[in-house]
């Protein structure tokens, strides 16, 4: 199967005075000067009759931008191209405007909300996420529009080998669980499951999906936790699932999912005039699984 792997890096460095002085602007991309932070990795979303979705071209990946407080790197999909922020101009901290290294376009970015903003490259706008990927719709470029039809088949057979991996690798992860599950009851005063909840993707940098089991307990009759949740994290070891990580907070918390190689949940508490059944004060918490 043919496979496009165009990747440029650009990396430009000065050395002048007059650069040196965009230091502390450059900084402020993820301080509280402003509202909104752009830190961060920005994935391209396209808005398809009602919806947003994440569209997924069959010869490249999606568009993103990753920005770091000097930086900036622009992934085309096939195109990889990396910056120095040089300087930034702020307009009433909704539109932003970089100039780069190595370049006389300039990169603008124009605030939506928290999780989605404009970015304008190479005078083309077009709407970004910062937020998981996993909460949009992803649709496909047929792979027919870019492929003979015999290099479909073949890439379809391999997606169909991969799944079966990653269902027999999620299968022997939930009997290990189930393994573990009477000592969990025990060490918790619990008399069964409520809720158990998977959740999948690359925690070991490893470009390999593990997985994570998250689970809540009916409460018992004496010495309970009160917070009766926990999760076990797998790393996907050539197929096998590796219990790496086990963790059961002393706070109420509720799993967000899995991006760029971390798990993020939430952590929940209750404000002053919180009904029982609904803590209104969440906090995100990253965990690495290593």
């Amino acid at each position: 199967m043919k496979y496009l792997s165009i990747i440029t890096i650009i990396l430009f460095t000065y050395s002048c005075k007059g650069h040196e002085t965009k230091v502390d602007k450059i900084e402020s991309l993820n301080s509280d000067s402003t509202k909104y932070s752009l830190v961060g990795i920005w994935n391209k979303l396209t808005i398809n009759k009602k919806d947003t979705i994440i569209y997924q071209p069959c010869d490249a990946n999606n568009t993103s931008i990753k920005v770091t407080r000097d930086s900036v790197i622009i992934d085309y999909g096939q195109e990889i191209l990396a910056y120095f922020i040089l300087e930034k101009n702020n307009y009433n901290n909704k539109h932003i405007e970089f100039k780069l290294s190595g370049t006389n376009n300039k990169l603008e970015c124009i605030i939506n909300n928290k999780t989605t903003a404009f970015w304008i490259i190479n005078g083309t706008k077009n709407l970004f996420t910062k937020s998981d990927i996993s909460k949009f719709k992803t649709i496909e470029q047929p792979c027919i529009e870019c492929w003979e039809e015999d290099e479909c088949n073949n890439q379809k057979d391999n997606n169909l080998e991969i799944q079966n991996l990653k269902n027999s690798f999620i299968d022997l992860a939930e009997k290990d669980f189930k393994k573990r599950l009477p000592e969990i009851l025990k060490l918790n005063h619990s008399e069964g499951i409520d809720i158990t909840e998977n959740y999948t993707g690359d925690l070991t940098n490893d470009n390999i999906d593990d997985l994570v089991i998250y689970y809540s307990l009916v409460p018992g009759t004496e010495e309970n936790n009160e917070f009766n949740r926990g999760i076990i994290i797998y790393k996907n070891d050539n197929g096998y699932p590796k219990m790496i990580k086990q963790i059961e907070p002393d706070y109420l918390f509720n799993v967000i999912g899995i991006q760029n190689n971390i798990l993020q949940i939430e952590k929940l508490e209750y404000n002053e005039y919180d009904s029982r059944c609904c803590p209104s004060k969440k906090t995100k918490i990253n965990i690495q699984a290593e």
